[in-house]
Protein backbone atom coordinates (compact mmCIF):
# COMPACT_ATOMS: atom_id res chain seq x y z
CA UNK A 1 0.00 0.00 0.00
CA UNK A 2 1.25 3.46 -0.90
CA UNK A 3 0.16 6.78 0.55
CA UNK A 4 0.87 9.89 -1.44
CA UNK A 5 1.50 13.24 0.28
CA UNK A 6 1.56 16.66 -1.36
CA UNK A 7 3.41 19.49 0.38
CA UNK A 8 2.86 23.03 -0.85
CA UNK A 9 4.98 26.03 0.15
CA UNK A 10 6.79 28.79 -1.71
CA UNK A 11 9.74 28.71 0.69
CA UNK A 12 12.24 25.99 -0.24
CA UNK A 13 13.60 25.34 3.26
CA UNK A 14 10.04 24.76 4.55
CA UNK A 15 9.51 22.15 1.83
CA UNK A 16 12.83 20.56 2.82
CA UNK A 17 11.83 20.55 6.51
CA UNK A 18 8.48 18.91 5.75
CA UNK A 19 10.09 16.36 3.43
CA UNK A 20 12.65 15.36 6.08
CA UNK A 21 9.95 14.88 8.71
CA UNK A 22 7.86 12.80 6.30
CA UNK A 23 10.94 10.76 5.36
CA UNK A 24 11.43 9.92 9.05
CA UNK A 25 7.80 8.73 9.25
CA UNK A 26 8.34 6.73 6.07
CA UNK A 27 11.08 4.68 7.72
CA UNK A 28 8.68 3.70 10.54
CA UNK A 29 5.52 3.05 8.48
CA UNK A 30 4.34 -0.32 7.26
CA UNK A 31 3.46 1.21 3.89
CA UNK A 32 5.32 3.27 1.34
CA UNK A 33 4.98 7.04 1.13
CA UNK A 34 5.45 9.11 -2.01
CA UNK A 35 6.06 12.83 -1.56
CA UNK A 36 5.17 15.41 -4.18
CA UNK A 37 6.02 19.11 -3.83
CA UNK A 38 4.55 22.30 -5.24
CA UNK A 39 5.22 25.98 -4.68
CA UNK A 40 2.07 27.45 -6.23
CA UNK A 41 -1.67 26.75 -6.32
CA UNK A 42 -1.42 26.15 -10.08
CA UNK A 43 1.28 23.49 -9.66
CA UNK A 44 -0.63 21.89 -6.79
CA UNK A 45 -3.86 21.68 -8.82
CA UNK A 46 -2.01 20.01 -11.68
CA UNK A 47 -0.65 17.39 -9.25
CA UNK A 48 -4.10 16.86 -7.68
CA UNK A 49 -5.51 16.26 -11.16
CA UNK A 50 -2.92 13.54 -11.75
CA UNK A 51 -2.81 11.83 -8.32
CA UNK A 52 -4.86 10.75 -5.33
CA UNK A 53 -3.48 12.11 -2.05
CA UNK A 54 -3.85 10.72 1.44
CA UNK A 55 -2.63 14.03 2.83
CA UNK A 56 -1.98 17.55 1.59
CA UNK A 57 -0.05 20.05 3.70
CA UNK A 58 -0.28 23.61 2.44
CA UNK A 59 1.02 27.00 3.38
CA UNK A 60 -1.85 29.47 3.50
CA UNK A 61 -0.13 32.41 1.81
CA UNK A 62 1.09 31.35 -1.62
CA UNK A 63 2.18 33.59 -4.51
CA UNK A 64 -0.95 32.83 -6.55
CA UNK A 65 -3.58 32.42 -3.83
CA UNK A 66 -4.56 30.91 -0.52
CA UNK A 67 -4.09 27.38 0.74
CA UNK A 68 -7.86 27.30 1.20
CA UNK A 69 -8.22 27.25 -2.59
CA UNK A 70 -6.24 24.03 -2.88
CA UNK A 71 -8.03 22.53 0.15
CA UNK A 72 -11.39 23.07 -1.55
CA UNK A 73 -10.10 21.84 -4.90
CA UNK A 74 -8.50 18.67 -3.52
CA UNK A 75 -11.46 17.64 -1.39
CA UNK A 76 -13.85 18.23 -4.29
CA UNK A 77 -11.79 15.66 -6.22
CA UNK A 78 -11.52 13.16 -3.33
CA UNK A 79 -13.37 13.63 -0.04
CA UNK A 80 -11.02 11.20 1.72
CA UNK A 81 -8.00 13.49 1.25
CA UNK A 82 -6.88 14.95 4.58
CA UNK A 83 -5.71 18.56 4.38
CA UNK A 84 -3.53 20.43 6.86
CA UNK A 85 -2.47 24.08 6.88
CA UNK A 86 0.97 25.17 8.03
CA UNK A 87 1.06 28.93 8.52
CA UNK A 88 2.80 31.63 10.50
CA UNK A 89 -0.53 33.47 11.00
CA UNK A 90 -3.21 30.90 11.93
CA UNK A 91 -5.42 33.56 13.53
CA UNK A 92 -5.63 35.37 10.18
CA UNK A 93 -7.27 32.28 8.63
CA UNK A 94 -9.54 31.33 11.54
CA UNK A 95 -12.71 31.60 9.42
CA UNK A 96 -11.26 29.10 6.91
CA UNK A 97 -10.48 26.36 9.44
CA UNK A 98 -13.51 24.32 8.35
CA UNK A 99 -11.72 23.38 5.12
CA UNK A 100 -8.82 21.74 6.99
CA UNK A 101 -8.36 18.66 9.14
CA UNK A 102 -5.54 20.38 11.04
CA UNK A 103 -3.97 23.81 11.41
CA UNK A 104 -0.29 24.09 12.41
CA UNK A 105 1.54 27.26 13.38
CA UNK A 106 5.01 28.02 12.02
CA UNK A 107 7.52 27.57 13.43
CA UNK A 108 6.74 24.03 14.54
CA UNK A 109 9.02 21.58 16.27
CA UNK A 110 9.88 18.55 14.13
CA UNK A 111 8.67 16.16 16.86
CA UNK A 112 5.29 17.94 17.13
CA UNK A 113 4.90 18.09 13.35
CA UNK A 114 5.79 14.42 13.03
CA UNK A 115 3.31 13.30 15.68
CA UNK A 116 0.51 15.32 14.09
CA UNK A 117 1.28 13.93 10.63
CA UNK A 118 1.24 10.40 12.05
CA UNK A 119 -2.25 11.07 13.43
CA UNK A 120 -3.46 12.47 10.12
CA UNK A 121 -2.10 9.43 8.28
CA UNK A 122 -3.59 7.03 10.79
CA UNK A 123 -0.26 5.55 11.89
Amino acid sequence: MTKRILIIDDVEYILEFEEKVIESIKSEADFSIVIDKASTILDAKELVDLNTYALIISDMNLPDGSGTEIAKYATSKDESTRVAALTIYPQRYEKERAYFDAFFKKPILPSVFKENLRLLLGI
